[in-house]
């Protein structure tokens, strides 16, 4: 049995009993319910949704030609058999003008399931009807707004070029009103000069076709350029054509300044007096500026496509074309400033390089900048003949400005506690008779906030140990003003070795307690004196001390310095040995060369270890490095004794 949900509007029960009866009779399994009044009917129909309304012609409350209308005002489909006892042709048009699928008596009830199948299939009819309308609706809407919303102008035109519609996009592009280009042809967007063109579209239209970079005219008469997609369709028997414009103006204009910008590089690049090249990935030279050319003595053809190895690739990039091979990108760049490489002839020059990572045609690639430092390194080979005064300049930068600017500002206040300090150890010594005799009679008292009995054990000491302070202070002030006073240029003076070591680290304590807690100092007995310059000598003593100190990974790591004789070779010996992170033997090579330092990021010249070099040359003697990178290094100064 089909169930069927049915609304009855009828106002005598037995009436509806003999409808439902005729129902099942008629093979259907019918849910329903009865309503007599106009407001019942409206409440039900609300409710649930009906598939049938069956309703009597004439009822007390209300007319059954009301039933269609109040469906209709509700907005529903619903199907409305009008059955009634109530006789006559005109009755039952006017139910079906009302809007009553069917009219039947009450007598003639046999016609009322196929009257209900009947009905039941127009309504799903009509309903499916209404679903695809408002489907094709939907489509229509959807398509409109993918067509006003479109970010591209469009443009639809028929076989002879006359626009039928044009979205928001196109008239904003062309700065037209839709009406304008409605009631135009393409010529309206075509230069003159380029009206020949139409006929070669022509057979776009049909086709379909990409039509990149086109030039057309704004209403203002200014140029636009646009990529074009033409697609052919048809409406009916119409054959019409979809054109697609997207604004490129913008791009053809970054283009445009993109080659002017290229165009200026280039002529920088070709200009530029120092040597440039433009390294691929692979180390193999793509470019080179005639600076290039002329510094190596190749050909432009000579160095093309070639592995840069005749600049050195192998040595100065290493690591770093190592990298670029491996396709490592984004770095910074990196820089070598003194290189030693040879010309297509042979000849030895040394260059300066810059390299930064590029990136050209999706790859990324290496700009160098190379230039000839060949005649600067021989200005400053002549340059080094004035290294003598670069040594008391050396000296006055570690230590002369502060030996001077602090040894009178300290010696006079610590006179002044000098003097007091002793005055106030004499006036205790001659308080503490009458305290003794106060306390042996009278028991202990209070004294600064102290019982006697203990501060007459503390006193004494903290007056020895200002004492003993001043004192010190007294012996660095005077060691720094020793340092720092000019002494005699020649190097033939009296020189007590052991002396001059610990002067030296007298005057580095403040620093030998920042760097470290295991600081170790030995002086040998019975050392002879030497013939030399002891402020040079301190000063050799102070650069390696503090070169020490800054080599070590923390403060557990120590420094020793020690004194010792060789009778044998009558060699007085001076060592520097600390647990610091070593050096390299590439490192040790140059260790001694001028302005060569591996300590760049905290200040470091390359000067004092050259500048301890040549003072130590200067007194007959050597200066000898011992050192492995994590084991510290020991360094050794031997001189000569006098004989």
């Amino acid at each position: 049995m089909s169930k069927l949900k049915v609304l009855i509007a009828e106002d005598l029960e037995d009436d509806a009993l003999l409808l439902l009866i005729e129902l099942k009779n008629g093979g259907f399994e019918p849910a329903f319910k009865r309503v007599e009044s106009k407001e019942e009917l409206i409440c039900a129909l609300k409710g649930q949704g009906w598939d049938l309304v069956l309703t009597d012609y004439s009822m007390p409350g209300m007319s059954g030609l009301e039933v269609p209308k109040i469906i209709e005002e509700m907005g529903l489909a619903i199907p409305v058999i009008v059955v009634s006892g109530v006789m006559g042709e005109e009755f039952a048009v006017a139910a079906m003008k009302a809007g009553a699928g069917d009219y039947i008596r009450k007598g003639s009830l046999s016609r009322l399931v196929p009257a209900i199948e009947r009905e039941l299939r127009e309504a799903r009819g009509r309903r499916e009807h209404r679903e695809a309308v408002g489907a094709l609706k939907e489509s229509e809407e959807r398509l409109r707004t993918i067509f006003e919303s479109s970010m591209d102008g469009m443009f639809v035109i028929d076989m002879q070029g006359r626009y039928l519609d044009v979205n928001f996009a196109g008239c904003h592009m062309f700065g037209y009103t839709r009406e304008e280009i409605l009631s135009s042809d393409i010529s309206l967007l075509v230069f003159p000069e380029n009206s020949g063109r139409i006929e070669e579209h022509k057979t776009h239209w049909r086709k379909g076709a990409y039509l990149p970079e086109v030039r057309m005219r704004r209403k203002d008469g200014s140029e636009i350029w646009v990529d074009l997609a033409i697609t052919p369709f048809s409406v009916g028997d119409k054959d019409l054509a979809l054109g697609v414009k997207r604004d490129i103006t913008e791009r053809k204009s970054a283009e445009e300044g993109l080659r002017e910008s290229e165009e200026r590089f280039r002529q920088i690049f070709e200009q530029s007096e120092d040597a440039q090249l433009i390294l691929s990935g692979e180390c193999s030279v793509i470019d080179s500026n005639p600076a290039a050319i002329a510094l190596y003595g190749f050909s432009g053809e000579e160095m093309t496509g070639k592995c840069s190895s005749f600049i050195g690739c192998s040595s100065f990039l290493g690591a770093e074309c190592d990298k670029i091979k491996n396709g490592i990108g984004g770095r910074k760049g990196f820089s070598i400033e003194r290189f030693e490489t040879s010309k297509k002839d042979g000849t030895k020059i040394t260059t300066s390089v810059r390299g930064q990572i590029i990136r050209l045609r999706r790859c990324d690639m290496v700009y160098l900048t190379v230039r000839d430092m060949t005649e600067m390194m021989r200005m400053e080979e002549e340059r080094r003949v004035i290294q003598a005064k670069l040594i008391h300049a050396n000296k006055m930068t570690s230590l002369g400005t502060l030996a001077s600017g602090v040894a009178h500002e300290i010696n006079n206040p610590n006179n002044f506690i000098l003097f007091n300090s002793t005055l106030l150890t004499d006036a205790w010594k001659d308080a503490t008779i009458i305290l003794e005799a106060y306390y042996r009679e009278d028991g202990d008292f209070s004294l600064g906030g102290l019982p006697y009995s203990e501060m007459r054990e503390v006193i004494p000491e903290l007056l020895s140990g200002i004492t003993d302070g001043s004192r010190r202070i007294k012996g660095i002030v005077d060691n720094l003003k020793n340092f720092s006073r000019a002494g005699k240029a020649g190097v033939e003076g009296e020189c007590d070795v052991n002396r001059a070591v610990m002067a030296a680290s007298s005057i580095l304590s403040n620093q030998i307690s920042k760097y470290t807690d295991s600081f170790h100092l030995a002086c040998a007995e019975d050392i002879p004196p030497m013939r030399g310059n002891e402020q040079k000598i301190e000063q050799v003593i102070i650069n390696l001390i503090i070169n020490a100190l800054h080599a070590l990974p923390d403060r557990c790591a120590g420094v020793w310095v020690s004194t010792g004789y060789d009778s044998d070779k009558k060699n007085i010996e001076i060592k520097v040995r600390d647990e610091g992170i070593g050096m390299s033997k590439q490192v040790l090579e140059r260790i001694t060369e001028p302005f060569f330092t591996t300590k760049t990021d905290t200040g470091g010249t390359g000067l004092g270890l050259s500048i301890s070099y040549t003072i130590v040359k200067e007194h007959r003697g050597s200066l000898e490095f011992d050192s492995e990178p994590g084991k510290g290094t020991t360094v050794t100064i031997k001189l000569p004794a006098q004989s």
